[in-house]
């Protein structure tokens, strides 16, 4: 635990481990040479002393090339377990969680979305992901891109009266309605110029998600999809993976599919925005 809090301490004891033997045959040289020059100088009576260092010497040097030969095996031999293992986990089709969901400070990042041409987003509220992104949303809608939002539908008063009871603390149904209609503000602003070129539609659904999504190009050989699974009352990060279309082809597919129904639903059961610029933006 401590090595862990302290990877600089545990950095210097490897280095000790990995080169006692040849710390010790300098400190024992400088001794013999410290001593000659500062102190009192060898004779020929400290002859049988001087072969006794020189022995010692030559000891250490041979326990030197002796212990960094165990050392690397060591090394090795825990390289090769860690491999094994992972061609096991990999043949057997076995990946722990750890590995497949992403850890807490991993997200979706500008440089994703700055290259995206297309760009759907499927969330409950996407307040948080629409305000952090406006600008960069913005800049990919005057590049031509493609934008759909889908989100819970504010005016919807039965999905609303349930939403206390899915969401983490005490906040009233009026409370929820207004952070979706703000969300809905947000989009609203996104575009930033008279003149674009791109789509900006929000979906909104008249029922709770299972999960939410971005998709980054999803109908391309390069395309992306970040699914987050939601919880049930709590704080805590939703559990989030990612898939790509040139290596999860059925996982893929099958949450494209996935976007497209829940799409359907908004235009069948619930509501769709096409959302225009504002006169005056420039």
């Amino acid at each position: 635990m401590k090595s862990a809090q302290h990877p600089w301490l545990q950095n210097i004891i490897n280095y000790v481990l990995d080169n006692i033997f040849d710390l010790l045959t300098i400190s024992t040289v400088v001794i013999v040479i410290i001593r000659h020059s500062f102190f009192t100088p060898y004779t020929i009576e400290d002859f049988p002393n001087l072969v006794e260092a020189l022995l010692a010497i030559l000891g250490l040097i041979a326990f030197s090339s002796l212990w960094q030969h165990h050392r690397r095996l060591d090394v090795i031999e825990k390289l090769g377990q860690q491999t094994y293992d992972l061609l096991s986990k990999q043949s057997s089709k076995e990946v722990r969680a750890e590995e497949f969901f992403w850890p807490k400070e991993k997200a979706v990042t500008p440089e994703e979305l700055a290259q995206a041409k297309d760009i759907y987003i499927v969330g409950m509220i996407l307040n948080r992901a629409v305000r952090s992104n406006m600008a960069l949303l913005g800049d990919r809608l005057v590049a031509g891109a493609n934008l759909r939002f889908i989100m819970l539908d504010w005016e919807n008063e039965d999905l609303m009266n349930i939403m206390p009871y899915r969401s983490y603390g005490s906040k009233p149904k009026e409370w929820w309605q207004n952070r979706i209609k703000e969300t809905f503000g947000h989009i609203e602003d996104i575009p930033n110029s008279d003149q674009i070129p791109g789509t900006l539609q929000v979906g909104c659904l008249p029922h709770f998600p299972s999960f939410g999504m971005w998709l980054l190009d999803p109908d391309t050989p390069h395309g992306k999809i970040h699914i987050e699974i939601y919880h049930h009352r709590t704080a805590e990060m939703n559990p989030t993976f990612s898939l790509i279309a040139s290596e999860d082809a059925y996982w893929y597919n099958f949450f494209r599919k996935q976007f497209d129904l829940l799409w359907e639903s908004c235009e069948k059961s619930g509501r769709m925005l096409s959302v225009v610029p504002a006169p005056g933006n420039s």
